[in-house]
Parts: structure tokens; C-alpha cells; sequence
């Protein structure tokens, strides 16, 4: 997904194809771009004609989460040596709220700055909703995702083997995330509004590196040429 002005945020799948939301000074923009079999159409056809009645609507919201600024390892490589020395770039949580208005359907998409998420800041993040919305939020309609990053500070998942590397829990870390991703899905609650929904499809090249070189020349000819 893309917030304010194309600034990744993470990825959302659904019936095979990545959906892609877009702020624009029109207002919320949501495009999608994807390879489709004949149902998926289908669905996509379905998805339109209610776009197209006003009955879909998205709230964004974004917060800050960032962690503990110095000597606290960073989550990801289990290098020891890794830890923080100061801020770079700050972290921040992105919160997307959709809401089908013609069946009351409602689900919260959050990226996170992070290298994951874990169960503990989930439930404790649906915990403070349910507190503030009732069940309006649950742990069916609440996706927590982590952008994968490895230079983010660890010590949040209450798991020993994750935690190991980082020499144990670090709740000023925990404790970041969580009120971040909080007060991000409160922001995008609190400004769900009707959006208007359009396709687009384009080719991006070298917008990406294979990470193993050398075990992709290993790959027949053909899967090569692709």
C-alpha cells in the first residue's frame, strides 16, 4: 500500500491482486494492479458497482512509533553487535480503516515500521479498541503487519528465540508500538469518509534487486528470461 504522495507503507492482498492506497488532493484514491482469472473479474466487476453506489469508505491515519533511540538490539539479523546509536529516520504506524456501508462490513489494514508483528502487541492493541469501540474492532477484522525492516529496535514479540538476540524484553519498545498503532487506527476511524475506486495498471522496472545473485543464476533458462 501507498500513503500521502506514493511514501511506502506495506503490501495488502486480496483475491490474488495488491491493492494499492493513494491520497491524492482530489481526496482518497484506491488502485489496483493485478494478473486475474475469469472469477476474480468477476469479483473486481462486483467491487466496482459498489464503489460505484458511494458504499465503500476508507479512513487513513498515521502515528509515530518509534522505540528506544540507543543500546537496544535491533530486530531481524540476531547480530548482537546491532544495536541503535541514535534516531535516522523515525517509525511510524499506517492505519487504513474500509468500510463496506452496504452490508456494515468494516476491517483495519496497519503497517508498522517494524521487522514484525507479534501476538502480544496485537492483543493488547485490540484490547485498548474494544475498550474505546466496543466490538466494533476484533481479532477478525484488525490485520497488524510489519514492513520487514531490520533496522528497527527488537525486544517486543514475548517470544524467547526472538528476544534472545536482543538480551530480552524491552518494554519502552512494546509500549511504542502499541500506543502508535492504537492512535493510528483512531485517526483513520475518525475520518472514514466515502472514496471513489479506479484500476490502473503500469510497469515499473528497476525497482528491485534479487538479494542472491548468484543462487538465481541456478534458475533453468526459462524461469531466467522472465
Amino acid at each position: 500500500m501507498v500513503f500521502d504522495d506514493l511514501k511506502s507503507c506495506g503490501q495488502l492482498r486480496a483475491f490474488k491482486f495488491v491493492a494499492g492506497v493513494y491520497r491524492l488532493r482530489s481526496g482518497l484514491l484506491i488502485g489496483l494492479n493485478f494478473k486475474m482469472s475469469r472469477w476474480d473479474w468477476l469479483a473486481w466487476y462486483a467491487l466496482c458497482c459498489v464503489c460505484a453506489s458511494d458504499a465503500l469508505r476508507v479512513g487513513v491515519g498515521i502515528a509515530d512509533v518509534t522505540g528506544p533511540p540507543a543500546e537496544v538490539g535491533f530486530m531481524g539479523y540476531a547480530n548482537l553487535e546491532q544495536s541503535g546509536h541514535g534516531i535516522h529516520l523515525r517509525q511510524f504506524s499506517r492505519a487504513f480503516v474500509l468500510e463496506d456501508e452496504s452490508n456494515s462490513t468494516r476491517f483495519v489494514f496497519v503497517s508498522v515500521d517494524a521487522a514484525m508483528m507479534g501476538i502480544g502487541v496485537r492483543r493488547e492493541v485490540l484490547k485498548r479498541l474494544q475498550k474505546r469501540y466496543g466490538d466494533l474492532y476484533n481479532d477478525g477484522n484488525v490485520i497488524l503487519s510489519g514492513t520487514h525492516t531490520h533496522s528497527t529496535p527488537g525486544g517486543f514479540l514475548l517470544d524467547f528465540l526472538f528476544d534472545l538476540p536482543i538480551l530480552g524484553f524491552v518494554k519502552e519498545t512494546y509500549i511504542a508500538y502499541i500506543t502508535g498503532i492504537v492512535k493510528s487506527i483512531v485517526t483513520a476511524h475518525n475520518n472514514v469518509r466515502p472514496v471513489r475506486m479506479e484500476y490502473g495498471e503500469a510497469e515499473l522496472l528497476g525497482a528491485n534487486i534479487n538479494r542472491s545473485p548468484s543462487s538465481y543464476l541456478r534458475n533453468p533458462p526459462e524461469e531466467r528470461e522472465k
